[in-house]
């Protein structure tokens, strides 16, 4: 099956087949160490979490006898802290292929550094077709260096009939976009919506709609050194709050970068009255969102003679329904700075608020690492939520950091305990019990203990019900695989 010609169309069956199955396992990461067979590599990829050491293995193995081919699993090592990896990628760094140097230093987080620069542009100039590799070690590089590139990013962009990828990089780089990229920016910009967005929420923004969003928040921060307004007259504001949160996702990181944010929040309540009050609304919406300290000031200020009598309070409202939303967007994107910001804004309103003592206590966790720095935060925050779905959430948490532990045992009471209030709770708008999404991870987790602690019929059992209420995680789906086949021993 590793060697047809169609092995990817089975890819997804395969990869559990691997994670669930020792004995397969072992056969794939031999075959991809002994043959560099191209399907055993790609699920090799998918099972780091399970065999670290054992991919690790192979990975390095490949990459001595070919390095093109071995490169990706030692990237993908790298970022996961492995020191031979890392070790294999800093002997790459002044590599005279400018591709292996790229990659390793992406790989290693050492972009944005001046022998970075001309490897980067010997590699754009002999790019011929759309590659990730140089748009990843774009995005880290620094304006600074960037702006050395400009020329090396115009030539690529015309050589490669406008890849678009290229058009944030350029506009990082000082470049100001051509008209024909900013009516088209301004298309994708338009075409915003808030309904769409709540379906797609993970969609990448539209390149040209970012390089012109980029390049008006470029345009206000060099405008906050005088006077006049803020916002460009001859670019039209945007048309929604998916808008506008996408504006500020590339505003905000610059502005804060060039120590802006204190300056626009003090020049804002004036400059709202001068044409920029939808602007100051933004800002302060953000700043509520963010967990700004600067959001009361800039609200009150907003308040005082505003021609929307009362809209600071409602920005102010809206703002605080979406923080968490905003805060989980964060950690996805692995921002736990500004997610600890949101977290703490959200406590200090909100103290008895389960779901944030929730979202409190797994920002800990991802901050240190350490399932434990969840654990020191869940016994006071028991104590204190008030809603049972947010308890359901805390001790579902509590259960996982010990799993993590590897006391399966004892997260196993916990995730009993954790059903058992979610399903208790009534959902005061719907009248409906619990949370149904969260009933069937909660299902998964129970079944996936019982399968680690050997107890095959009532992983089986809780998988079955997991399924049942709509659960899609990997987990029920091999522990149904596996009971299908006959089964083969829990991993």
């Amino acid at each position: 099956m590793l060697s047809a010609p169609r092995w990817y169309a089975a890819l997804p069956h395969l990869v559990a087949r691997a994670r669930r199955d020792a004995a397969f396992r072992a056969e794939v990461l031999a075959l991809f160490e002994e043959e560099g067979l191209t399907a055993a590599g790609r699920i090799t990829r998918e099972l780091l979490d399970v065999d670290p050491e054992g991919c690790a293995r192979a990975w390095l193995t490949v990459a001595a006898r070919d390095l093109d081919e071995g490169l990706p699993g030692l990237r993908a090592l790298a970022k996961r802290g492995h020191a031979g990896a890392r070790a294999r990628l800093e002997a790459l760094l002044d590599s005279e292929d400018a591709y292996h140097a790229l990659a390793a230093r992406e790989a290693l987080g050492r972009v944005d550094e001046d022998a970075a620069v001309p490897q980067l542009g010997r590699y754009l100039g002999s790019l011929e077709a759309h590659d990730d590799v140089p748009v990843k070690v774009l995005a880290a590089m620094g304006e600074a260096r960037l702006e050395r590139l400009r020329g090396e990013l115009l030539a690529t962009l015309e050589r490669l009939e406008g890849d678009e990828a290229l058009l944030v990089p350029l506009v990082r780089s000082g470049w100001t976009p051509d008209a024909q990229v900013v009516e088209k920016g301004n298309r994708a910009r338009a075409s915003d919506d808030d309904f769409a967005a709540s379906l797609f929420a993970d969609e990448e923004q539209d390149a040209p709609a970012s390089a012109v969003r980029l390049w008006v928040a470029r345009r206000i921060a060099t405008a906050l050194e005088g006077d006049g307004p803020l916002w460009p007259a001859d670019v039209p504001l945007e048309k929604s709050r998916a808008g506008w949160q996408h504006f500020f996702t590339l505003a905000w990181p610059l502005w804060e970068s060039r120590g802006l944010l204190p300056r626009l929040h003090e020049v804002l309540p004036a400059r709202s009255r001068a044409g920029d009050a939808e602007l100051a609304f933004q800002v302060l919406y953000q700043s509520v969102l963010r967990g700004d300290a600067r959001a009361q000031a800039l609200g009150s200020a907003l308040a005082t003679g505003e021609p929307s009598e009362g809209r600071h309070a409602e920005v102010t409202r809206l703002a605080r329904l979406a923080r968490l939303q905003f805060g989980w967007s964060l950690v996805k994107a692995t921002r736990l700075d500004e997610a600890r910001r949101v977290a703490d804004a959200a406590l200090a309103e909100a103290p008895e608020d389960g779901q944030v003592l929730f979202f409190d206590a797994r920002v800990a966790w991802l901050e240190r690492g350490d399932p434990t720095a969840a654990l020191e935060r869940l016994e006071p925050a028991l104590r204190a939520a008030c809603d049972e779905v947010g308890r359901a959430r805390l001790l579902n948490l509590k259960g996982a950091a010990l799993e993590a532990l590897g006391r399966t045992a004892e997260a196993l009471d916990w995730f009993h305990k954790a059903f058992t209030a979610n399903e208790a709770a009534v959902d005061t708008a719907t009248g409906k019990a619990g949370d149904p999404a969260m009933s069937h991870a909660i299902l998964s987790n129970i079944a996936e203990a019982h399968w680690k602690l050997g107890q095959r019929d009532e992983a089986r059992r809780y998988a079955e019900q997991a399924a049942r209420r709509g659960s899609s995680t990997e987990i029920v789906k091999e522990i149904l695989a596996a009971m299908r086949e006959g089964g083969a021993e829990p991993r």
